[in-house]
């Protein structure tokens, strides 16, 4: 053999080996100015009620940006339906809701205020950018709620023209409501997309317990006029970027703030200023929800400055009280340490969110004079027993019902802190992602040890 000819061979060879060493990897190739419509069912059957809903979500691919990734506006049209013991169908007015996101074609995805609603991510997984963790599996953790999501291809080959993906999904609640949750995506190797889900999920504790079956699949490929809905795509990028700058001014409010009344007053002047420029309806309408809701949290925010006036820096209820052993628990042998009391009930959910938070200041301050207590609500001390033994809680839960009514709990969780003279210093009402370090410098503050 001629040995250019030999070399060429080889080459060749070479070039076919190295191909059936790393097959192709999926990447999403959206095509700029289409629409994506993607078609939903989804249907919930449980012990006391059946519900279910059709979803039509259309991606319109408005641009390829710089980086690689490809701006996506989406717009989600939800019909909600109920079925009650009686039998009789409600069904509910169309709900439809819009958002945009940068997609990268790994399933990267640009947070932004549009998406506290929407997961794009529930359409275009994040891939692997390596065909060893293609095999073995990947997963995504989302630190803000704890959930951890894994991805495990059960394709035979990595090769084939469809790649098939099990997820599945680990959450705080799963051993207290009994969850499990499982998915299967299938994407088109070939055309770059997702094309069908299939999801179950169960539930065996609870008001909701039941099974949810939830189909979603690709139902067409549409061209998109971008020169027509140009002008209404750049008011609803305008109405995202004024709704962040406004939640941006709500962040910074909180009941006792002194300046809470113009923070308020500019967040509102900020609605009604883009109202005034608004041209198109839809943004109209967005914006007009906006303003209403605006006005319900300012009279919610004054009933919560009228119950914190009447709770803080006010002596603490006294009770007495048995823990889950049956042990007997009065405040007032407490005096000379700060106490930390969290209201809760196994039917919470941002309950049981908030706990391994709860768990970890117990932990911190064990060897100081903090003593922290669940005050459960449960009627049925074996769910309250339940949730402790499978959180692992290192704190003891009291048996407190009825004590939240003459604390004035109004929403579960409640966090009371009371001080070493059995004055209450601090609340806190609900969830949030940084409750343990905002309950931990407040500890630290009366004990004299803030920084």
């Amino acid at each position: 053999m001629n040995k250019k000819l030999f070399i060429i061979y080889i080459c060749l060879i070479g070039l076919v080996s190295a191909k059936e060493l790393k097959p192709t990897l999926p990447f999403y190739r959206l095509p700029i100015r289409k629409n994506l419509i993607y078609n939903s069912t989804i249907e919930f059957k449980g012990t006391h009620y059946t519900s279910g809903s059709n979803t039509k979500t259309q991606f319109w691919v408005w641009k390829q940006n710089p980086d690689g990734s490809s701006r996506l506006i989406i717009c989600r049209t939800a019909k909600n339906y109920r079925i009650l013991e009686d039998t009789i169908r409600k069904d509910e007015e169309p709900q439809t809701t819009w958002a945009y996101c940068d997609l990268f074609p790994d399933g990267r995805i640009t947070e932004n205020i549009s998406l506290q609603n929407f997961n794009p991510s529930q359409y275009f997984i994040p891939l692997p950018d390596d065909t060893i963790i293609a095999k073995q599996g990947w997963e995504q953790f989302d630190s803000t709620n704890q959930e951890r999501t894994r991805y495990q291809l059960i394709s035979n080959n990595l090769t084939d023209s469809i790649w098939t993906v099990r997820i599945t999904k680990q959450t705080p609640f799963d051993s207290i409501y009994i969850i499990s949750s499982n998915s299967i995506v299938y994407i088109n190797l070939k055309t770059g997309l997702p094309i069908r889900k299939e999801s179950e999920a169960l539930q065996g504790y609870g008001y909701s317990a039941g099974k949810t079956t939830a189909l979603t699949f690709l139902d067409s490929i549409k061209p998109l006029d971008t020169f027509k809905f140009k002008p209404f795509i750049n008011e609803l990028l305008a109405y995202f970027q004024t709704e962040s700058t406004y939640n941006q001014i709500l962040d910074k409010v909180e009941y006792n703030s002194p300046d809470v009344n113009s923070l308020m007053a500019s967040a509102e002047n900020i609605l009604n200023d883009a109202l005034k420029s608004a041209n198109d309806s839809t943004v109209q309408a967005l914006l007009n929800d906006d303003i209403a809701s605006h006005e319900q949290i300012k009279n919610s925010l004054s009933e919560d400055s009228l119950w914190f006036t009447k709770t803080i820096d006010k002596k603490a209820v006294e009770w007495k009280l048995k823990d889950l052993s049956e042990k007997n628990h009065t405040l007032k042998q407490y005096r000379g340490k700060i106490v930390i009391l969290d209201f809760w009930y196994r039917g919470c959910p941002w309950c049981i969110r908030a706990m391994p938070m709860i768990n970890q200041i117990a932990e911190d301050f064990k060897d100081q004079p903090v003593v922290v207590f669940g005050m459960n609500v449960d009627k049925n001390k074996d769910d309250a027993l339940f949730v402790a033994d499978k959180l692992k809680l290192v704190y003891p839960s009291l048996q407190a019902s009825g004590i939240d009514k003459q604390y004035a709990v109004t929403g579960f969780p409640t966090l009371f802190i009371i001080d070493k003279k059995g004055i209450i210093r601090d609340a806190h009402i609900g969830y949030s992602p940084d409750l343990g370090t905002k309950v931990t410098k407040k500890i630290e503050s009366l004990s004299g040890k803030s920084k």
